[in-house]
């Protein structure tokens, strides 16, 4: 990654070749789409805010020209392009603003929210959508086994039941793909011009109690209300949770950190998580709750003073 970063780094040409090839992977390996959004974060963090913008409109264009030859659709890839690239450029616009990591997150988890709104004010029907678009997923699935261990009546009952968080779910995976592309810039921002900055901003990781408090208000919602009201609350609270989950994750970082085998330590619950994450998302949930305790019991500042003392 060291070596993508100083390349990246050369010059423009250099930024968009680098942005523009992983995106055209991506296609056929999605999760390759962080390195490709990467390019664009960091032009953006290092350069300024006009550069960033000009490596993402010409890389989009030169993509768009290969796909003529790659996917016969000049469109399609011009608009995935804009579709990965400007969140992640708008986002490294606001860290290269305010310098504020912090500020960052919660600004990608507030249009992750806002998302969640839109959708519910534009689409008719949220969960009939989602419901016809998980179903036309799994019957190709369903039709090429004969695996008899699976139930069909259990299958659709299960689609029904994610129809109505699916909204919050894509709004997370979405934001955290953007966020993910932002801090792994930031990082190699780091490596490149000061090695122990990206350390300490990760570490201090804290954001304001507000949100946290509006967070509890939404979960009492969606506990206590009915019907659609509850149904968005959840779907609204599911991105927040995004947010406190890398909170968490800092957390946990100092507390590992203040133990004998540290180095060892952080690398298996980075670790644990990466590999758990593609298992099921709610090996992060423990992880968020202690981001969002954190707004109140301030863990970090408890477990440096243990250290040191």
């Amino acid at each position: 990654m060291f070596f993508l970063a100083e390349y990246m780094m050369k010059g423009r040409m250099q930024a968009v070749l680098i942005a523009t090839t992983f995106a055209l992977l991506s296609l056929l390996f999605p999760p390759i789409t962080v390195l490709s959004c990467c390019a664009v974060a960091l032009v953006t963090l290092r350069k300024g805010v006009l550069e960033g913008l000009i490596v993402l409109l010409i890389a989009a264009m030169v993509g768009a020209v290969f796909s003529i030859f790659l996917v016969d659709n000049f469109l399609f890839v011009f608009g995935y392009g804009l579709l990965i690239w400007l969140p992640v450029w708008f986002i490294s616009v606001v860290l290269f603003v305010s310098h504020n990591l912090a500020r960052a997150i919660e600004t990608a988890v507030l249009l992750g929210v806002v998302s969640v709104i839109g959708f519910y004010v534009l689409m008719p029907d949220p969960v009939l959508f989602w419901e016809a678009m998980l179903k036309n997923l799994i019957e190709p699935m369903l039709s090429e086994t004969n695996n008899q261990d699976i139930s069909i009546e259990q299958l659709t009952l299960s689609v029904e039941q994610f129809s109505h968080y699916m909204t919050g779910m894509v709004a997370a995976g979405y934001i955290s793909g953007v966020l993910l592309s932002v801090i792994l810039a930031r990082w190699c921002q780091a490596m490149l011009y000061y090695r122990e900055g990206f350390k300490q901003e990760f570490l201090a990781l804290k954001t304001n109690r507000r949100i946290a408090t509006t967070l509890i208000v939404m979960v009492s919602c969606g506990l206590f209300a009915e019907g659609t009201v509850a149904e968005i609350a959840w779907n609204m609270i599911i991105p927040l949770f995004v947010l406190y989950t890398f909170i968490g994750m800092a957390i946990f970082h100092v507390l590992l950190t203040a133990k004998s085998n540290s180095r060892t330590m952080v690398s298996l619950f980075y670790g644990f998580m990466f590999m758990f994450s593609f298992i099921t998302p709610l090996v992060f949930l423990p992880v968020a709750i202690t981001g969002l305790s954190d707004s109140w019991l301030n863990m970090r500042e408890k477990i440096l003073n243990q250290a040191n003392g």
